[in-house]
């Protein structure tokens, strides 16, 4: 977990991939943490090759509860969606974007949320 400044933006950075379930739920924790604390409420999350449980569905809300009670909202970018899945997340989630890596992430996020 890390914050990551770029083109005079902070992020909030969890690598999450190729974890297992406990260890993510640490980690989500932790980002949660730390975007609250520095107040940063754009998160960036690497799921690549991980799995999805409900114990880390129920942390994903909790964190996004929590960023966004203390900056006023919250946006997210993950990196590791592929194919099928990120064209159906695409779908149903507005307040996310899925990138294809790190570069893309931080330009996405620099180039949405430009003063």
């Amino acid at each position: 977990v890390e914050i990551i400044e770029y083109k005079g933006k902070r992020f909030v950075f969890g690598n999450l991939s190729n974890q297992e379930e406990g260890k993510i739920l640490q980690i989500q924790k932790e980002f949660t943490a730390l975007a609250v604390r520095e107040k940063i409420p754009f998160v960036i999350i690497d799921i690549t090759n991980t799995t999805t449980t409900q114990a880390v569905k129920q942390e994903s809300d909790n964190s996004v509860s929590s960023i966004k009670k203390a900056c006023g909202f919250v946006y997210t970018v993950i990196i590791g969606v592929r194919g099928i899945q990120k064209i159906i997340a695409n779908a149903i989630t507005k307040d996310i974007y899925f990138a294809k890596d790190m570069n893309d992430a931080k330009e996405h996020l620099v180039n949405r949320f430009s003063e």
